[in-house]
């Protein structure tokens, strides 16, 4: 639902760029992964 893809980009963008590329991902990624989740 729209809460819980809001919380988790919330949640995604408070991780350093260093943290997300440590996870395969990129600050671009983020509104993707939590519409397509």
């Amino acid at each position: 639902n729209w809460n819980s893809a809001r919380k988790t980009r919330a949640e995604l963008s408070k991780l350093s760029d260093y943290a997300l590329e440590d996870i395969g991902l990129t600050r671009g990624d983020i509104p993707y992964l939590t519409i397509h989740k």
